[in-house]
């Protein structure tokens, strides 16, 4: 039983020794460097991502965002003139005359600058352009 005690008590010495030398070697890290190392090694933190999900939503929903164009109708302007300058900033000119002509309204349109919301419809902006 001597002998049993005097090798288990060696080998807690032994242990003991082995693990000061290992944790003698251990570099001593702070929080600010274990972090900036987890971040190298390519570590995310669930608050980043979330910055991150948060940011690309808002990219998204302001895209949804109708813009709005700037239109000149000068005085005694004809109507497919008109039709034209609707067309060339992406407005359905054909449909428009049309329209005009079924509703008879080709002498109501006013002249001016008008605020046109990118997706209005032919109608919509028949009644922005005669009120």
């Amino acid at each position: 039983m001597g002998k049993l005690l005097i090798g288990l008590g060696s080998g807690i010495i032994v242990t003991l020794l082995i693990f000061t030398l290992v944790q003698s070697e251990m570099p001593n890290y702070d929080e600010t460097r274990i972090i900036t190392e987890a971040k190298e090694l390519g570590m995310v933190f669930p608050q980043e991502i979330e910055e991150e999900i948060r940011s690309e939503i808002m990219r998204e929903i302001s895209s949804f965002e109708p813009k709005t164009v700037e239109i000149e109708i000068p005085p005694n302007i004809s109507a497919s003139k008109i039709s034209e300058i609707l067309t060339s900033h992406g407005f359905d000119g054909e449909k428009f005359l049309l329209k005009i002509s079924q509703l008879d309204v080709a002498n109501h349109i006013k002249y001016g600058t008008f605020q046109l919301n990118e997706n209005l419809s032919t109608e919509e902006i028949i009644l922005i352009l005669t009120n």
